[in-house]
């Protein structure tokens, strides 16, 4: 695979209540889209470090965004750059 189709994407989930849930989900998926990195949570704030080809980790937000949570969810933000081959698989933190 060609390094410039290798991309990170860092996400940020803010909401009440939601972190256990969340983080068991995005294990999932990424296991799913065969992407390696890592998921954290604490005080309402789930971290996710995901690196994978770029189509994976678009169907991965995708896919996360869809799942009904939104009651749960007040915010997320997430932002792209370069992979930096960092991770051999994906954990929970």
């Amino acid at each position: 695979m060609k390094k410039d189709q290798l991309k990170r994407v860092h996400i940020k989930i803010k909401g009440k209540r939601h972190e256990k849930e969340s983080k068991t989900i995005i294990l999932k998926l990424a296991r799913k889209f065969k992407l390696t990195g890592f998921v954290s949570g604490r005080e309402g704030v789930v971290e996710v470090i995901a690196e994978g080809e770029k189509v994976n980790l678009f169907e991965f937000l995708k896919n996360y965004t869809s799942i009904n949570m939104k009651s749960k969810i007040k915010e997320i933000l997430f932002y792209f750059k370069e992979a930096e081959n960092k991770f051999t698989g994906f954990s929970l933190n």
